[in-house]
């Protein structure tokens, strides 16, 4: 596992077992998902570029803190990760977009790890 994490770049998730008990896990927010995403509170300013993780060559612009703009159009990220690997089903759009090497989808999980009160905003 640990040669896993290394290629993956996630040593610091790799949980190594010494014969202890396992600590709990952190628990959920209590609706078992993450709130919204918000790039304003994350501290991502419009007129951010986010890349597009299958070709960080294709950029679009932080228009808002939900929407971003690319070619002169706002979407939201769904919307943009749909029409970029062309698909019309439902799509996770902050998988497929990153900030400074990071996909907004860990970056919105760090953050709401960070700070719980944002699971009730």
């Amino acid at each position: 596992f640990e040669s896993m994490a290394k290629l993956h770049g996630c040593e610091d998730k790799l949980v190594r077992y010494d014969g202890a008990a396992p600590a709990a896990p952190p628990s959920p927010p209590v609706s078992g998902k993450l709130p919204a995403t918000d790039l304003g509170k994350m501290g991502i300013p419009p007129g951010a570029v986010l890349h597009y993780k299958d070709d960080p060559q294709i950029t679009c612009t932080v228009y808002n803190h939900k929407k971003v703009q690319y070619q002169g159009m706002v979407y939201s990220m769904s919307q943009l990760a749909q029409l970029l690997r062309r698909r019309s089903g439902a799509i996770q759009g902050t998988l497929w977009f990153t900030y400074h090497g990071h996909t907004i989808a860990e970056l919105w999980a760090e953050y709401c790890a960070g700070h719980p009160s944002s699971s009730s905003d």
